[in-house]
């Protein structure tokens, strides 16, 4: 059985939201990765990624967006790209070796 992963929490205000996703992208990108570890490596189908709990004058808006094993693949390539360009080599080792395990396991 395997521990349950912890999600992290972003609370956004509505005028920060559409740089939110810049401002954020490299924790977004190694939360990506461990996402996908665990669907991969875990047998999983999918796994949310995050909770983004929008804040709006009116109200608060949740926000779980999810990785799909299904959709895994295009996904993975982009991020080792951004990661080479980023020179973050870790994540891109971690994604490699995913991608490799996708390839020689035919999924």
């Amino acid at each position: 059985m395997t521990v349950p992963r912890d999600i992290l929490k972003f609370n956004v205000p509505f005028h920060k939201l559409p740089t939110f996703m810049d401002d954020n992208r490299l924790t977004i990108i190694s939360e990506s990765v461990d996402a996908c570890e665990r669907i991969i490596f875990e047998d999983l189908e999918e796994v949310i990624l995050c909770e983004i709990n929008v804040e709006f004058p009116f109200g608060t808006t949740k926000l779980k967006p999810k990785i799909v094993k299904e959709d895994i693949s295009d996904p993975l390539e982009m991020m080792l790209d951004w990661t080479v360009d980023m020179e973050e080599y870790e994540l891109s080792h971690r994604i490699k070796i995913m991608l490799d395990f996708l390839k020689e396991n035919e999924l």
